[in-house]
């Protein structure tokens, strides 16, 4: 059994010597290997990261052993708007499940802490469950990016069931994904301007929810698709091959045109294609204008 233990300033010494070990950090030869962690850093070091609450890090200690094992840590990269979270068992401790401990204990302690962005845990492990006892192939795609909780610890998720996250009547924004967040953001917005947007979280493409997309259309009228993802192929063209047959209605498409893929930081990818809040805001506002 393991648990974590946030050291004292001269028990930095361990990890001197962790970061020094050749094979411990043989992950990282890439940037050189192994790390000096001089002395000479260690006060502001630890001033920053015992005392600042985007900053976390603890020692790994095994109770059976009786020792320290390695580190974990997070810490929130500004540019990008995500935690980083950071792991290091040493090189002959691997391998025997201590890592996947050290990361349950670390997410556990980040909720702990208040963080609200390492990402929808709810719905993702409840997806992940699902995905397990589901008889059958299963593809499940998750983003790196950090997302708000915008679930409750009750949340119910079932495939192929779409979740009516707002009520609305004068337009359906049909989401998926890291989109749903910036959707209800968006609707927010829209809310200011006297617009009624109706936002449905559809986290299984297939099998689709044609019932709870198909009822919205009804009341609205109008129907807007989100999604981190090509509008070729994916959870836009589900929703207007569902419509075309069963209630024709205008369908925008959001998302990434038919354009070659960028790289780049996500939120300024986001930004660039339209997908954050201000711009799924201003797209939605053009359709109905």
């Amino acid at each position: 059994m393991i648990k974590l233990v946030q050291p004292q300033i001269e028990e930095l010494k361990y990890r001197k010597k962790l970061l020094k070990d050749p094979q411990t950090m043989a992950f990282n030869k890439n940037n050189g290997g192994t790390v000096d962690f001089n002395e000479k850093i260690w006060q502001p070091w630890y001033a920053l990261w015992m005392n600042d609450a985007k900053y976390y890090y603890a020692y790994i200690y095994d109770d059976t052993l009786k020792k320290y094992i390695g580190e974990v840590s997070y810490y929130f990269e500004e540019e990008y708007r995500e935690y980083v979270l950071n792991i290091i068992v040493e090189a002959k401790y691997r391998h025997l499940g201590k890592g996947k401990e050290a990361l349950e204990l670390l997410c556990q302690q980040a909720k702990e802490n208040g963080l609200r962005f390492l990402c929808d845990d709810i719905e993702t492990k409840a997806a992940v469950k699902a995905a397990y006892e589901m008889d059958g192939p299963v593809y499940l795609r998750l983003g790196r990016l950090a997302a708000p909780v915008i679930n409750k610890e009750d949340y119910k998720f079932e495939i192929g069931k779409g979740v009516k996250m707002r009520e609305g009547s004068d337009v359906t924004i049909v989401a998926t994904g890291l989109m749903v967040g910036y959707a209800l953001e968006a609707a927010e917005k829209l809310a200011a301007d006297g617009i009624n947007a109706e936002v449905i979280n559809i986290h299984t493409i297939k099998p689709l929810d044609e019932d709870i997309i198909v009822e919205s259309a009804k009341k609205t009228g109008k129907v807007v698709t989100v999604e981190e993802h090509s509008v070729i192929g994916g959870l836009g063209s589900a929703v207007c091959d569902a419509l075309s047959s069963k209630l024709p209605t205008k369908v925008t498409k959001l998302g990434v045109q038919d354009v070659f893929g960028h790289s780049g930081p996500a939120v300024e990818l986001l930004k660039e294609f339209k997908l954050d809040g201000e711009g799924i805001y201003q797209q939605v506002k053009e359709t109905l204008a």
